[in-house]
């Protein structure tokens, strides 16, 4: 019987590739005839090879493609461990573990974290350097180059010889970089709280990600090398889902979002409110300076020569319209003022500025030239630049309804220039110091004792300023006080592990200006260590301002909630992109829906 079964399919198989032997001689049909003797363009005849074909049965010798994959690039290095120069247009620098902590860069450039000559991470600036590796630092054509070039998993070699670094990039290159991702994640679920994470939601998403990195290894052993690198980049997509998901909503956290008030209506207000609203904030931070100018009506500017509005909003008080929007929807608002940043305003409204009508309130360079016009500063030492600060933080506290004032820039300032990184050396600041310890400030030695007595007089300054605010708390009992932290600013002057001594209530606010996980855990164990428990803390996200992913956010928060920080704000409500939306909305920023529809992703119930 069985045989009776199998036999058509057999006698169908081999007539099946009877017809094929017999076509393979026949010409397709509809194409052109070709004969055997064909005539080239000179006229000579030459014989055509008919190309093999081969049956089903039969092993296609692979053909090798050469992959548009595979990198090799180079690019000169500039300098290694730069000092104070830092680096200039161009150029692509090497910082070591040698040169500092972190690499102090500004924001207009890129770098990538090289450990085990690999590309660890890929950050904008400030970078953490690591003890067993390095940081690449690029500007200009270096940052497009990194841009371009480097990525996570990307190897990397440099040639001291000829001072370049030699990129190469190979398929495998590219599956690294979603394997670590999905390998964090794993590492996150597997060592977090089930109570504190979305499970589910991530091992739903971490399950795509490992059956799409699957396919993508075996297409790179194929050298389908354009497919592997599409689904390595969907793996990875799916690995940040699963990490978006891994961040539960915590109700008690802080949730704050910082406004540049632009608007010039009630209608463009209600647009940028409209973003708040959908990520549940409940704190919103509002800069009540531009460019040099208040926001708002001010009587206290007004008082001290200069236009008592900035003229771009002609009669609109923006500071109004976002305090009514927001207590309407029960969010609250803190004002913030940039303490001794004054600004740098237009050309056209230079000779108004605070600069023009009080130059004796600026900061000035230890060669005793005014700051430049880049950097407005004022000088804390002076004690009218302290009462004008008080003075606007008490009129924002009696002419609105207010819930906080923030200080934002309450540090004593420092220049960019590195022949005069500090400033300081004002005619009021050298006499108070000269009368106290005898010691002209501009002539000291750096690292020397007398360097730590100017220290120590700079941040005694901006103490004095911080123990006055309770001053805001006589008008409103209830008034959130906070001031930003920039705690790894050498020159700040910031010495906030004093600054609630006397039980002040200074929410501390750390501005992460940099996306490095590491830097961040540095801020937070530094501060952990130096306040009372009871202290809030609020870090900070410059996330979206400069543009990074938001895994960046993401990994931080989980530094974050692991130094056990009250909260989170971010930096700005205009710079938040649809990516960053969307991630945030998947969990940290969404309240649990009792609503089936509601959620992202359900759990399929069991029958």
């Amino acid at each position: 019987m069985y045989i009776k079964k199998i036999l058509p399919v057999i006698i169908s198989l081999f007539m099946c590739i009877s017809v094929a032997c017999a076509q393979e001689n026949t010409p397709v049909e509809n194409s052109p005839a070709v004969t055997s003797n064909e005539a080239n363009v000179d006229g000579n005849t030459q014989t055509q090879e008919k190309p093999k074909k081969y049956r089903f049965w039969e092993e296609k010798p692979r053909v090798k493609k050469t992959s548009p994959y595979v990198v090799y690039k180079e690019f000169v290095i500039s300098k290694i461990d730069p000092g104070d120069k830092l680096r200039g247009a161009n150029e692509l620098v090497i910082f070591t573990s040698l040169y500092g902590e972190t690499t102090g860069t500004a924001p207009n450039g890129l770098e990538a974290v090289i450990i085990n000559n690999r590309v660890s991470k890929i950050n904008q600036y400030n970078s953490f350097i690591p003890k067993n590796g390095f940081v690449l630092s690029g500007e200009g054509t270096a940052k497009n180059f990194i841009n371009d070039n480097l990525f996570e998993g990307a190897d990397i070699e440099i040639d001291f010889e000829s001072s370049k670094l030699k990129v190469k990039a190979i398929p495998d290159n590219y599956t690294y970089e979603a394997r670590a991702r999905i390998d964090k994640v794993k590492d996150i679920l597997a060592n977090s709280n089930p109570d504190e994470v979305n499970v589910d939601n991530m091992k739903f998403y971490l399950k795509r990600a490992d059956d799409l990195l699957y396919t993508a290894r075996k297409l790179v052993k194929f050298e389908d090398y354009e497919d592997a690198n599409r689904l390595s980049k969907d793996a990875m997509l799916y690995a940040d889902m699963a990490q978006y998901s891994s961040a539960k909503y915590i109700p008690s956290e802080h949730r704050g979002m910082w406004v540049i008030p632009l608007q010039r209506s009630v209608d463009e207000v209600v647009q940028a409110f409209d973003i708040i609203q959908r990520l549940d904030i409940e704190h919103i931070y509002i800069d009540t300076t531009y460019k040099g100018f208040t926001v708002y009506p001010s009587s206290v500017m007004k008082k001290a020569g200069m236009p008592e509005q900035l003229r771009y909003y002609g009669n609109f008080d923006p500071i109004a319209a976002w305090i009514e929007l927001a207590h309407q929807n029960d969010m609250k608002v803190i004002l913030s003022t940039p303490t001794f940043n004054a600004g740098t305003p237009d050309p056209s409204q230079r000779q108004l500025h605070i600069s023009k009508l009080h130059p004796e309130w600026l900061n000035t360079h230890s060669k005793l030239s005014k700051a430049g016009e880049a950097d407005y500063y004022l000088d804390p030492a002076n004690p009218e630049v302290q009462r004008f600060i008080i003075d606007t933080a008490v009129e924002m506290v009696k002419k609105y309804d207010v819930d906080g004032i923030n200080f934002s820039y309450l540090i004593y300032p420092y220049s960019e220039d590195a022949d005069n990184k500090q400033l300081g050396y004002t005619k009021y600041a050298k006499e108070e110091f000269h009368k106290f310890t005898g010691i002209d400030p501009a002539k000291i030695e750096p690292l020397s004792e007398q360097e730590h007595l100017w220290k120590a007089y700079k941040a005694s300054k901006i103490t004095a300023l911080v123990r006055n605010l309770k001053i805001l708390r006589q008008l409103n009992k209830d008034l959130l006080l906070s001031v930003n932290l920039y705690p790894l600013a050498a020159e700040s002057s910031q010495d906030y592990k004093n600054w609630n001594a006397d039980k002040n209530q200074i929410a501390l606010l750390p501005v992460l200006t940099s996306a490095d996980d590491d830097f961040a855990k540095k801020i937070f164990e530094n501060i952990n260590l130096n306040v009372p428990k009871e202290t809030q803390i609020y870090p900070v996200y410059t996330e979206p301002y400069n543009d990074n992913p938001p895994r960046d956010f993401f990994n931080q928060l989980l530094v974050a909630r692991a130094q056990k920080m009250d909260g989170m704000i971010f930096y700005d409500v205009d710079s938040i992109s649809k990516t960053f939306f969307d991630a945030l909305r998947l969990s940290v920023l969404r309240k649990p829906s009792t609503k089936k529809q509601d959620r992202l992703y359900e759990k399929p119930e069991k029958k």
